[in-house]
């Protein structure tokens, strides 16, 4: 038997292209290869209404990354093979309950183990009085005997004894309504999600009386604290609990950071917020999607100087050639619709507005936001303060790229300047 070796190729190879065509002086971050003994295993913990009085669904949600497990060629295929326990612990740390099975992944291409994206294993669902729990899950490696877990503690909400209420919340792809549970998105710092497929935000209304119930959400820019998305719905509930789901597009908001918050009231004007925050990025972005005017501007770093003054005098149709012919000569992967290089770019350009902007300014068109565009995410970041007049200062280190750059706000309005750009000693 040979062991599937998981190596990131071709995360590897793709940083390789954007260092050729994107970073000047062949400079990019550095390149995370492997962690040693990476946790295959994520859990939700999630708690939802019940029809029944007094009581709550737990769901334990168990989501397996194949790049990250042990499989053996086993004639053609590649095999990979799990035990898996889920205990459920009360307040006194007594065990309630207690699930176990073993589960055989079977693919039939090794690229497939190489696979980052996550796999969702039947939800496992308790029926619980309200209070305080925790569970504990594992998977053990049945060959290796490498053993895996996670754990976490919860205190499930008494939605019978608070009148109305809202679930814990998830998100699922696509923007079509469809049963809870389906399709949910993975955990992880940013929800990468393809522009035309869209996302729903998914959760749970409850009514103990079976009166109208008045629900008002909002959608939240956290950085820029604007509203996005707001909406007030009546509904009359003709069972306790109540499945709830908003659709959201790719053309509905920019990648960015978000907020959901969700506010439940009915003639008593009992009520429970909800709040759960996210950050998305659209993957799979159609070049029509655009604006080549602002979009030709933002690549000020990447074009040459003729080229950016050359598209100052273009025409709008004249721009959208430009722009459109520019990135399809620098797809990476040209069998694909997707263009992983213009999409890390626009990545860093939206990831600079977010988090450098000022004022007025636009995050890209800082120094900060200049350095991210083309450097991308810095593999050291120091900060500290400057003299006694506590001028809050920023030092970026690129190891690959051997630089070392420091920024400082010296008015302490958030506008950070380089100061200094060194070669960094070996």
């Amino acid at each position: 038997m040979i062991i599937a070796r998981k190596i990131y190729l071709f995360n590897f190879v793709l940083i390789s292209i954007l260092v050729l065509f994107i970073t000047p002086h062949s400079s990019v971050s550095q390149i995370s290869i492997l962690k040693e003994e990476p946790n295959p295993l994520t859990v939700y913990f999630l708690g939802f209404p019940s029809e029944i009085e007094n009581t709550v669904d737990a769901v334990v949600l168990l989501q397996v990354s194949y790049d990250k497990m042990r499989f053996l060629k086993k004639g053609e295929q590649y095999v990979a093979v799990y035990d898996f326990t889920v205990e459920l612990f009360d307040g006194t740390e007594k065990v309630i309950d207690k699930k176990y099975w073993s589960k055989e992944f079977i693919l039939e291409d090794f690229k497939e183990t190489l696979n980052e994206n996550e796999v969702f294993l039947e939800p496992i669902r308790f029926s619980l009085k309200p209070g305080f729990y925790r569970y504990y899950a594992e998977m053990i490696d049945t060959d290796s005997k490498k053993s895996f877990y996670r754990r976490e503690s919860k205190i499930f909400s008494p939605y019978w004894a608070t009148g109305v209420g809202v679930s814990d919340l998830i998100l699922s792809y696509g923007t079509e309504n469809k049963s809870l549970l389906h399709d949910v998105i993975p955990k992880m710092d940013e929800l990468k999600i393809p522009y035309e497929r869209g996302f729903s935000i998914q959760l749970q209304l409850f009514s103990s009386e079976l009166k109208p119930v008045v629900f008002v959400w909002n959608l939240k820019n956290t950085h820029t604290n604007a509203v996005v998305l707001k909406d007030s719905i009546t509904l009359q509930p003709t069972k306790h609990t109540i499945d709830f789901s908003v659709g959201i597009a790719g053309s509905t908001i920019p990648s960015g950071s978000y907020m959901f918050q969700g506010q439940i009231s009915n003639s008593k004007q009992r009520k429970q917020v909800t709040v759960y925050p996210f950050r998305v990025v659209w993957t799979n972005k159609p070049i029509s999607s655009y604006n080549p005017s602002l979009s030709l501007e933002q690549m000020v770093y990447i074009l040459s100087k003729e080229e950016y003054n050359r598209t100052k005098r273009m025409i709008d149709e004249e721009k959208r050639d430009f722009f459109e012919s520019y990135w399809k000569a620098r797809d990476p992967i040209p069998e694909t619709p997707q263009n992983e290089l213009m999409e890390e770019y626009f990545y860093r350009v939206d990831y600079a507005d977010e988090y450098f902007s000022y004022q007025n300014v636009s995050g890209w068109k800082t120094d900060r936001g200049r350095i991210y565009c083309i450097y991308g995410k810095p593999d050291m970041k120091e900060t500290a303060y400057m003299d006694i007049q506590r001028m809050p200062i920023e030092v970026w280190t690129y190891k690959t790229a051997r630089k070392r750059f420091t920024f400082i706000d010296s008015q302490k309005i958030g506008k950070y300047e380089l100061k200094d750009e060194t070669d960094i000693i070996k």
